[in-house]
């Protein structure tokens, strides 16, 4: 949630405090649409607020998990098994699969790459073993391939929620905004009269400035 953001939602809290605190002077207009509006747009800000943040936390933390995922891909399994094949394998046919350089920059080109390199050095597993490799290398290579993939996916679909959360407030915002006009034109017309209350209400359900602007206020017009 932005700044712009928050100021909306604490004029609508200001809102629904006031209405709450007014209910016997409001009468029908506490349980009017558009106070249940305002309401249901709080409960929803709330639910995707903490869908938001929990989507930004978790998706650093994978990031992290995934860096450290593609770096051990390429160290302890693609970059040892590359090098013995350049020393031990040259000549055969997949050589390129077992060799072809690899990148931490594009996660899922790794992943293919890593794929690739596993289906190549399934072929040669018993050179391998009798070069010094365990006998699960192969199956170690595409564990470790498998986990970062996984990972990835993982973030895409964090990604989305963290889409749909943002999306989920900007909408809720516009509902409770619309919720409040409805409310101000039932108090505007009921308390006509009652200065101090319309006073209170302008104040409840005004959308405080950025903090640093400057409200401009319009000439007071000649008597």
């Amino acid at each position: 949630m932005n700044g712009d953001q928050q100021r909306i939602t604490d004029s609508l809290d200001r809102v629904q405090g006031f209405t709450n605190a007014n209910k016997e002077v409001l009468g029908a207009i506490a349980s009017s649409a558009g106070k249940t509006q305002v309401d249901a747009a709080l409960t929803a800000i709330a639910t995707h607020v903490n869908d938001q943040g929990t989507a930004v936390r978790v998706l650093a933390g994978q990031m992290a998990n995934q860096k450290a995922q593609a770096n051990d891909l390429i160290k302890s399994h693609m970059g040892p098994i590359a090098k013995f094949a350049r020393a031990k394998l040259r000549g055969v046919p997949d050589l390129t699969a077992l060799t072809a350089p690899v990148s931490i920059q594009s996660p899922k080109v790794l992943v293919n790459k890593a794929r690739s390199m596993a289906t190549a050095a399934a072929n040669h597993a018993d050179v391998l073993t009798a070069g010094g490799f365990p006998t699960d290398a192969v199956a170690q290579l595409s564990a470790a391939a498998d986990a970062l993939d996984a990972t990835i996916k993982q973030r895409t679909t964090m990604r989305s929620q963290r889409v749909t959360a943002t999306t989920g407030i900007a909408e809720s915002l516009k509902i409770g905004r619309e919720g409040v006009k409805m409310l101000g034109a039932l108090i505007d017309k009921q308390f006509t009269s009652d200065k101090t209350f319309l006073a209170g209400w302008t104040s409840a359900s005004r959308v405080n400035a950025k903090p640093g602007t400057v409200r401009v206020v319009a000439p007071a017009a000649p008597a």
